[in-house]
């Protein structure tokens, strides 16, 4: 049996109640109204429930994503650190092999 829409309910529920021919309101037609009723608002619940599942499905992969991106970010930091660093040290030794070629050319000029 397929699910009615709220609409369909609602004007079912306003046929029972505005009925005026004697003993067409039966049991069995207010009861399968009841029983539409209860049907939609079961089926409601759990695509509801469907629906918030695969939200925090979502939620929890954009949040494991959010992770991996800021660890990522902070190693791509490390290595700049790093590089930095490393060009520091590059620079410093630059520098003393300059002063060191330097101090060379004195002591050759003072042997001529």
């Amino acid at each position: 049996m397929a699910t009615k829409t709220f609409d369909e309910l609602k004007q079912l529920a306003i046929q029972i109640r505005d009925e005026k021919t004697n003993k067409q309101n039966t049991a069995t037609r207010v009861g399968t109204e009841m029983l539409e009723h209860l049907n939609k608002l079961e089926q409601d619940y759990y695509d509801k429930t469907k629906t918030d599942e695969e939200l925090k499905k979502r939620d929890n992969k954009l949040t494991e994503l959010t992770e991996r991106f800021t660890e990522t970010d902070n190693n791509i930091s490390k290595i700049s650190v790093t590089v930095d660093g490393l060009t520091e040290t590059v620079e410093v030794i630059s520098d003393q092999i300059g002063h060191i070629g330097s101090t060379l050319d004195e002591i050759n000029a003072e042997e001529l």
